[in-house]
């Protein structure tokens, strides 16, 4: 067995297990009584919050985000072809494996353990992989010299994200993190088919 196809299979291993990790999630958060007892002291904790600017949020967020998302990652997967085809189709694979896999999830199309809702319903954040996309095809299109401001913005657009959809009461604590891990499998298991953006030239 050669040095890349050890990589490879430790990668797809690490895929699999990010996977598991998002179902694991899940279970515990939503199956458990020690996991719904953290979800409800979240949801208690962050209940205080959902006035003013996090109202404003829950309004317009989930209309204005989604498009807006989807037509800037559009652009940023062109932007980044014509540098680098082989970071663009690695982009490209991540967002949209990413994504359809938690739509899938939340449809009720492939199997998921159920949330901490009273409905036992697995309704996944569908802004978390649309945001972590966007972020990741906007760090492979960034010229080098930017690349770390646009990374630092990136975690910062992931982190408002996240506490979001949480503090919003749109998601539990475990539909907002198991994305991130079916995100995460997702850049493992494109980095396998596509070779990943490692060798990328820098950009100028």
């Amino acid at each position: 067995m050669t040095g890349r196809t050890t990589r490879r299979l430790l990668t797809l291993l690490a895929a699999a297990a990010s996977l598991g990790a998002a179902v694991a999630v899940a279970y515990v958060l939503g199956g458990t009584s020690w996991g719904t007892g953290i979800e409800s002291s979240a949801a208690d904790a962050v209940s205080g919050w959902r006035d003013g600017v996090w109202r404003l949020l829950r309004g317009g967020f989930g209309r204005i985000v989604p498009p807006f998302v989807l037509v800037l990652m559009a652009v940023l997967i062109v932007v980044t072809y014509r540098r680098d085809p082989r970071a663009a189709l690695f982009g490209a694979v991540v967002a949209a494996g990413a994504n359809l896999t938690v739509q899938a999830f939340k449809a009720g199309r492939l199997p998921f353990p159920p949330s901490a809702r009273s409905s036992g319903e697995a309704l996944l954040s569908g802004h978390v992989p649309l945001v972590l996309s966007a972020a990741l095809l906007a760090v492979l299109a960034a010229p080098a010299a930017a690349r770390r401001w646009v990374s630092a913005l990136a975690v910062l657009a992931v982190v408002a994200t996240l506490a979001e959809v949480v503090v919003s009461g749109w998601h539990t604590v475990g539909e907002a993190v198991a994305p991130v891990l079916v995100f995460l499998a997702w850049v493992l298991l494109a980095d396998v088919v596509t070779g990943g953006a490692r060798r990328r030239q820098p950009c100028r």
